[in-house]
């Protein structure tokens, strides 16, 4: 199938778009993502106050200008500009895209889908052009804090997964078991989706907590739409020491369930290797990038 559409079919349907002033999309262009940027701008500032360096202080103060300018752009309702290329290999593909469909399309009138994506990228480009802070994580600090305020779920959920692999193992030979070993598992990578802190800027320790105990006591389960769970089962019940992979989406609490989801599916021998696939860029607040994944195993491994 092709990639590509024409304007007259374009999948993106009018309601998307926040000109209308009355649907998520509006809410989200007009207070939740100008309050992401904010912290992004604010944050940043933090991060230049700590180096020491007065060539990156300098070129610091210019991307925080980049990022202000930015802002106005979006909340002005600004025509889209193209990206500039920042070495990555997709900007050629995303500038040929927007001028093609959206050449004069402002934030309030481009389709929620585009405009969204058009900032991350956008913001991940005024950094990777730049010379010190070119690998700067501007949601770093928010990913790290927010797994920091997770700890009472962290280690209830490591304390949950540690007993049910070692019963599994003392009891492998029991299918049914293993079945709902796997459904626990399983149920409990998924909702960790929950934690997304694009969705949730202003998540609060409290919040997430509450949010937590939801996922650990499966009160959610009855609110899954389409599930696949025991079709996915009869898969993996198969490999018998094969590959799984598992594409990553949120960090911190999300990623460190998503881990443990391998780390069982190996100690039962299900998968005898399971690899991971991370973001290129800083993404949609909380997904992870190869660092994140790193800093949580370092964080694992911290008394």
């Amino acid at each position: 199938m092709s990639s590509e559409f024409t304007p007259s079919s374009t999948p993106f349907k009018p309601l998307t778009a926040a000109r209308d002033g009355s649907n998520f999309t509006y809410e989200s262009l007009h207070n939740r993502v100008p309050h992401i940027l904010t912290d992004v701008i604010n944050d940043f500032y933090a991060s230049i106050q700590k180096s020491t360096s007065p060539a990156a202080i300098s070129e610091g103060k210019a991307l925080t200008s980049q990022l202000s300018q930015l802002k106005h752009e979006m909340v002005t309702d600004k025509v889209l500009t193209p990206l500039d290329d920042d070495k990555v290999g997709d900007i050629d593909v995303w500038n040929h895209w927007l001028g093609l469909y959206f050449p004069t399309a402002t934030w309030y009138t481009t389709p929620f889908l585009t405009w969204e994506t058009y900032l991350y990228r956008r913001i991940a480009s005024i950094f990777k052009r730049s010379e010190h802070w070119s690998r700067h994580d501007f949601f770093a600090m928010k990913k790290e804090a927010t797994f920091k305020a997770s700890m009472v779920a962290v280690a209830k959920l490591c304390s949950r997964v540690d007993a049910l692999t070692r019963d599994s193992l003392a009891d492998s030979e029991n299918k049914t078991k293993m079945h709902l070993a796997f459904v626990e598992m399983l149920q409990a990578s998924l909702w960790g989706n929950q934690t997304d802190l694009s969705m949730f800027p202003d998540l609060n320790s409290e919040a997430l907590e509450e949010m937590q105990a939801r996922i650990s006591s499966g009160e959610n389960n009855s609110k899954i739409v389409a599930n696949d769970t025991d079709r996915i089962w009869k898969i993996v019940s198969q490999l018998q020491g094969g590959r799984i992979d598992i594409v990553l989406d949120n960090s911190g609490f999300e990623l460190l369930q998503d881990v443990l989801l391998a780390h069982w599916l190996v100690s039962l021998g299900y998968a005898q290797k399971v690899v991971f696939h991370s973001k290129r860029i800083p993404w949609y607040v909380s997904d992870v990038t190869n660092e994140d994944f790193f800093w949580l195993v370092r964080a694992a491994q911290t008394p």
